[in-house]
């Protein structure tokens, strides 16, 4: 495509580590997720040049992912995340236009940090 693609998608997602098929504490954490996005797509790269029809355009998307959880506070995820746009009129081409998206993630939960303690639990 040759072009900047900026996206902003809503999705559902669905974890496998949730205490029906995997444990909730499992190491290797597998999910699928669903959603929506509005995209904007410009000639950024190459303004000189016809390559897309810049605007907004609406897409459907979904993905496949697995995380990796080193110890309670850091994780290594990978994200599969296809992108199925609803119009034709992103390019010059006929066929209706998609994206494939790969993303690797070092991340860091903040969410397992000590709690503190209530009136109630003195």
């Amino acid at each position: 495509m040759l072009s900047r693609l900026t996206t902003l998608v809503v999705s559902v997602k669905y974890k496998f580590t949730n205490g029906y098929l995997l444990k909730e504490n499992a190491r290797l954490a597998p999910y699928v997720y669903a959603g929506a996005g509005i995209n904007n797509v410009s000639n950024y790269w190459w303004k000189n040049k016809d390559r897309v029809n810049p605007g907004n355009y609406i897409s459907l998307n979904t993905g496949i992912g697995l995380r990796y959880s080193f110890n309670k506070k850091f994780n290594l995820s990978y994200n599969l995340g296809l992108g199925y746009f609803t119009s034709d009129d992103l390019d010059f081409r006929t066929s209706n236009d998609m994206y494939l998206q790969n993303t690797l993630l070092l991340g860091m939960n903040f969410s397992n940090l000590k709690k503190q303690k209530t009136k109630n639990e003195l």
